[in-house]
C-alpha cells in the first residue's frame, strides 16, 4: 500500500489532496473480515481503488 502513496503525483483533486493516479489494491477474490478501520500510510491522497472482492466489518468492529 505504501508504494501507491509514494508513487508519482498526477495533479491535485483539491487543496491538500494529491491525485495518486488510480493506484489499485486488488483483494484477489478474497473475503476479508476486519476488526478495525483500515489505516492508509498518508493523508492527502485521492484516486485510490480497492477492488476484487469484499471487506466486511466484524460484529466487534472498532470497539
Amino acid at each position: 500500500m505504501e508504494d501507491a502513496f509514494d508513487g508519482p503525483n498526477h495533479g491535485v483533486l483539491m487543496e491538500g489532496i494529491n491525485v495518486i493516479g488510480g493506484a489499485r489494491i486488488d483483494l484477489e477474490g478474497g473475503s476479508y473480515l476486519i476488526r478495525r478501520p483500515l489505516r492508509f500510510p498518508s493523508a492527502g491522497a485521492g484516486n485510490l481503488v480497492i477492488s476484487g472482492r469484499t471487506l466486511r466489518a466484524s460484529n466487534d468492529f472498532s470497539r
